[in-house]
């Protein structure tokens, strides 16, 4: 039982601590680019994305990814109050940005 416990705790910690670095480069392209965010409402918005894109995928298999796209993009403009440009711009950066760190922590553990 003490394990059980242990393992779930240790898979809560990693998945917090993944959500946070998955939303820092999304709060560091939205103020790059002028938006108007702050660290909770980053975190609001990346479990908004996140929601719509699972319901998506349960809903369209094949469409999934255009539609989920789509959809982030438009969560984005009017989330941080920036126009399609920008908001497909933040999803880029924060793609590139995350890319980065993912390469950066694999040569450092590698």
């Amino acid at each position: 039982m003490v394990e059980l416990l242990g393992l779930i705790t240790a898979n809560l910690i990693m998945v917090v601590i993944i959500f946070i670095v998955s939303i820092i480069p999304l709060y560091i392209a939205v103020k790059m680019l002028g938006g108007h965010t702050s660290l909770l409402k980053t975190s609001l918005v990346a479990l908004l994305t996140g929601s719509v894109s699972l319901f998506i995928t349960i809903k369209l298999s094949s469409y999934a990814g255009i539609v989920s796209f789509l959809a982030t993009i438009v969560v984005y403009r009017f989330a941080f109050d920036v126009g399609f440009i920008r908001a497909f711009l933040a999803w880029l950066l924060q793609g590139v940005v995350l890319a980065g760190f993912f390469y950066l922590s694999f040569l450092l553990f590698l």
